[in-house]
């Protein structure tokens, strides 16, 4: 839910101004503490973590892929180490005028956001 605020009115134009400047010098990235204890972490993490982690993923994507391949008019490509899955629509199939509709829709019931394909130059 969207709720329109007026912040001048509650903080005043100074302690907007301020706060937002504060908000811009932060550092978007690991401090000090998490940089020094990350090679003691990737050096004594075991193996087998990594492996564990690598094979769930590979399993929750072949579900996914799995399920998908029996929707009529989705098309679904089987990732190879990427962290997403590319899905083809035929929109013939579906009760929607264009992808983006399917997709906003899928988002509102779902709450699974997917990028079209318009945006990655693959829309036809």
């Amino acid at each position: 839910m969207h709720l329109a605020v007026n912040v001048t009115a509650l903080c005043g134009t100074g302690q907007v101004y301020a706060g937002l400047q504060r908000l811009s010098q932060r550092i978007v990235g690991s401090n000090t503490l998490v940089q020094g204890a990350l090679p003691g972490i990737l050096e004594n993490t075991p193996k087998d973590f990594y492996l564990n982690t690598i094979t769930i993923l590979y399993n929750n994507a072949l579900v996914a892929f799995d399920v998908l391949k029996k929707v009529e008019g989705l098309y679904p490509i089987m990732p190879e180490g990427a962290m997403y899955m590319m899905v083809g629509i035929n929109i013939i199939n579906f009760p929607f005028d264009d992808e983006l509709q399917f997709l906003q829709q899928l988002m509102r019931e779902e709450s699974v956001f997917c990028l079209p394909g318009q945006v990655s130059c693959l829309y036809t």
